[in-house]
């Protein structure tokens, strides 16, 4: 589900008006989507044959909707747009009308930490850190365990993957990230089957800081 909120005080305008502060109304729209409809969402408004600077600048994200277990919740496409835009406003919220009373109260973590912890992580502004994004260092960030447990804990899948096996630039980003305010992991890819029949699922198997 996906709510816009914004004024409509140009309804009864002519179509040329529309057109004309139409993409300004979206700049300015406070839109809300669900976690299971984010994907869709941002190929939509953020596909690579849309015009990003016409984009939503204020997305609030609920995380409520239950993910399949060891599905990622992949934050590296927010970062992107991030980068690319530091004046967009990412907020992550928990809502209980998305996923019913009983699940929602009954998760063991605590929802406002949690969305908070993701908040702050996609406001990250070290020098470092954004020089990694920028330079696409990563393939994958998953915080799949923030998001079903509140385990400040963020899988990390390294876009060149021999680059595990290169010391000096381990070293490099262990030293990077030591700082930041979260656990990271090396993350893998599991396949059960062949690669093109089998079902992948990913596991975060070495602590990186």
């Amino acid at each position: 589900m996906t709510v816009m909120a914004y004024r409509m005080g140009l309804a009864q305008a002519c179509k040329q008006t529309r057109m004309e502060c139409h993409p300004v109304y979206v700049r300015n729209a406070a839109v809300s989507v669900c976690s299971g409809d984010l994907d869709a969402f941002l190929a939509a408004f953020y596909g690579l044959n849309t015009l990003w600077s016409q984009g939503i600048r204020h997305l609030h994200i609920c995380i409520c909707h239950e993910l399949e277990p060891r599905k990622l919740f992949d934050v590296l496409p927010l970062l992107a747009i991030q980068t690319a835009i530091p004046s967009i406003e990412f907020l992550f919220h928990a809502n209980a009308a998305c996923v019913g009373a009983d699940d929602y109260f009954g998760r063991s973590q605590d929802w406002d930490e949690v969305c908070a912890a993701l908040t702050s992580f996609c406001k990250m502004t070290d020098p470092s850190w954004l020089d990694e994004l920028k330079k696409g260092t990563f393939k994958r960030i998953d915080m799949y365990y923030l998001v079903h447990q509140g385990h400040r804990d963020v899988g990390l899948e390294l876009a060149n993957g021999l680059v595990k096996y290169n010391r000096p630039a381990m070293v490099k980003l262990r030293s990077m990230l030591r700082p930041l305010p979260f656990e990271f992991c090396l993350m893998e890819k599991l396949v059960s089957g062949t690669e093109d029949e089998g079902t992948a699922t990913y596991d975060h198997i070495e602590p990186l800081a």
